[in-house]
């Protein structure tokens, strides 16, 4: 049976990536409006590699009004299994 790895897979981490991305142009706001709003050092890499503490998402989404679980959106357990072991 796959087990769970302890770094989240490329899978999960691009659809979090993408799915702040979107929430964002939605908002209308770019990176340096998100990060002044949510008080993160900056949003750029955040979205390009779709992983930070839970904190600092729980910021993000909060300052875009959205919930937590919107950055996990699309994302399926199967995504966070490594089928190689």
């Amino acid at each position: 049976m796959p087990t769970p790895s302890r770094q989240a897979p490329k899978q999960v981490t691009k659809k979090i990536a993408a799915n702040l991305k979107r929430m964002r142009r939605e908002s209308g706001m770019t990176q340096e409006q998100l990060a002044a709003i949510a008080g993160v050092s900056s949003v750029k890499m955040i979205e390009k590699r779709g992983s930070a503490e839970i904190g600092i998402l729980y910021s993000i989404t909060r300052a875009l009004g959205r919930p937590l679980a919107a950055v996990f959106e699309g994302v399926t357990p199967y995504d966070a299994v490594d089928a190689k072991k």
